[in-house]
């Protein structure tokens, strides 16, 4: 017995099968520890092709349940208000070069039921024979957290935006050079300024009287060195009209766009200083009449000592 066999050189055959192999798990290894989600989606079929295993725990379910959900998955996890935004981005693809990356933010919905706020980052795969896109790859990253964050300083934001805009009192932020970075419509109705006439980007020393300069200069200074604490100090303001108008201030050191600046808090106190000075006025007149009432006691006293003297004069007088 004989046996007639046929050798073929398949060494670049191996080869290459190992350069997959390896390249193969090289790209497993970097999907693995990618943080978020790395999927394949079928634009044709509108099902997902891959996923890696971190759909596991941010969505609570197995690869191949993901995969079992096939067309279903979007509605499955996306929330229906969301859903709009998750089609517009499906249906872009037509206009889409191979480099460019599609981004989008919503909200998915866990096995649990826990909402959950996703980052999405779409690129192009592969192209059918028309050149229209097939499938694309993408990732997903949870950005709840991020979120909740920025929601959260909104809303703090609109809070210390209404107490600055309803406040009665004028806030003004001042940068290290006095220059105006924000006023609010107290500020702005104490200038005597319409709301129109811009007080950011003018300097502070155009408002204050000549006279109270150094002093909001060495003020200034003080609060952005903190030397001082903050209390209240006065300044004149000179109003487009010519009128003077008495400020009680407080100023602190905040930061605006990273540098040190000073945030002023100032009531118009002007009728309480009028209303000082006239009763400063009417207490030296009161004073001054208080005076001349009682010179004109000791001048009536001594005018009536006087007047029994004459009396008796005027009496020893006529006898003699």
């Amino acid at each position: 017995r004989r046996v007639l066999a046929g050798v073929r050189d398949i060494t670049d055959r191996k080869r290459a099968e190992e350069a997959l192999r390896a390249t193969q798990q090289f790209n497993e290894t970097i999907v693995g520890a990618i943080p978020g989600i790395v999927y394949i989606w079928d634009i044709v079929a509108r099902r997902p092709l891959f996923a890696n295993q971190n759909v596991g725990e941010l969505l609570g379910y197995a690869p191949e349940e993901v995969s079992a959900l096939r067309e279903h998955l979007l509605a499955q996890i996306v929330h229906p208000d969301d859903m709009e935004v998750v089609a517009n981005l499906l249906s872009r693809w037509d206009d889409v070069t191979d480099d460019q990356v599609l981004t989008s933010e919503y909200r998915v919905r866990t096995r649990s039921g826990d909402l959950r706020w996703w980052l999405g980052r779409d690129k192009v795969l592969t192209r059918g024979p028309d050149g229209r896109v097939q499938q694309i790859i993408g990732t997903a990253r949870d950005i709840t957290e991020r979120r909740r964050a920025e929601l959260a300083l909104q809303e703090s934001e609109a809070r210390y935006r209404t107490l600055v805009e309803a406040s009665p009192s004028g806030i003004l932020l001042i940068d290290g050079r006095g220059t105006i970075a924000f006023a609010n419509p107290v500020a702005y109705r104490i200038c005597g300024l319409p709301s129109t006439t811009g007080l950011v980007g003018r300097s502070v020393y155009e408002l204050v009287i000549p006279d109270d300069h150094h002093s909001l200069e060495v003020r200034t200074r003080a609060v952005l060195s903190r030397r001082v604490q903050p209390r209240p100090f006065r300044l004149r303001l000179m109003r487009r009209d010519g009128e003077v108008r008495h400020m009680a201030l407080v100023g602190v050191r905040v930061f605006h766009d990273g540098v040190p600046a000073v945030l002023g808090v100032g009531n118009d106190v002007t009728e309480q200083v009028l209303a000082a000075q006239e009763r400063s006025r009417l207490e030296q007149q009161l004073r001054e009449a208080q005076k001349m009432e009682a010179i004109g006691r000791l001048a009536g006293g001594v005018a009536h000592d006087f007047n029994n003297l004459l009396q008796a004069i005027l009496g020893y007088a006529e006898v003699l």
